[in-house]
């Protein structure tokens, strides 16, 4: 991709060049010798785009066993939906991705989702839902990780930042 690019800033030279020309009657050819390589550059960048590009449902496959062992270790009943898992994502994006996720899901289990004794007491499905979404909006990837559960307390959050020393009271 890094020499690609060298390439079509290289051909963007060629085309200013063009213009300093003085001969005009050589300019039509090589004005379509330019478009004929921009034409191709352009193909050879999607190509390679395409390369790079794989289906997120490989980062979505480590998060089943996590899920699953985390909420046995917990006492709590989960179930995790994955939507999307056909969407392609940039290869060189898929590692910081999966160690998020891998963040975002524990955070779920730990602090926001309930035992299903507490689930059941507030009316809920003993069973949470955890749901990992991703798809593809105005070019852009939009990812989204939500669960049913209460939530996280911005009480509880405060007081360990407190007793961290990561923020003051007050």
């Amino acid at each position: 991709m890094n020499s690609l690019g060298e390439v079509v800033i290289t051909v963007s030279m060629l085309s200013q060049k063009l213009e300093e020309i003085q001969d005009e009657s050589a300019k039509p050819q090589l004005r379509e010798k330019i478009e004929v390589l921009q034409r191709q550059l352009k193909e050879m960048q999607d190509a390679a785009m395409s390369v790079r590009m794989v289906p997120i449902r490989q980062i979505y496959s480590k998060f089943p066993k996590q899920v699953r062992d985390l909420a046995n270790a917990l006492g709590k009943k989960v179930e995790l939906v994955q939507i999307g898992d056909d969407v392609e994502i940039d290869k060189a994006i898929t590692d910081g991705l999966a160690d998020a996720f891998g963040h975002l899901i524990r955070n779920s289990l730990d602090h926001g989702i309930e035992t299903p004794d507490e689930r059941r007491e507030s009316g809920k499905d003993e069973i949470a839902k955890i749901v990992m979404e991703a798809s593809q909006q105005n070019g852009q990837i939009v990812i989204k990780i939500k669960d049913d559960g209460r939530g996280i307390s911005p009480y509880k959050i405060a007081k360990s930042a407190i007793e961290k020393r990561l923020i003051t009271e007050g």
